[in-house]
């Protein structure tokens, strides 16, 4: 994900629940796996709160080494 020209932080946590780190950094857009499709997103309604989006990525296949 950081390598993405449009993507300026990724903040990798061991908490298990994200919403202090949410709060703090106020994402523009939150991303999260296909897996929580469906499922409470700790965060979201923060998220949505401030005009952010919540995004739900879907898993790409490996390709493997080039």
């Amino acid at each position: 994900m950081a390598a993405f020209e449009a993507v300026d932080y990724v903040v990798v946590f061991e908490e298990t629940r994200a919403q202090n780190i949410i709060r703090e950094l106020r994402p523009d857009v939150f991303i999260k796996g296909a897996d929580w499709r469906g499922k409470a997103i700790d965060g979201s309604e923060f998220v949505q709160s401030y005009g952010g989006e919540v995004v739900i990525a879907e898993f790409q296949a490996s390709r493997g080494p080039h």
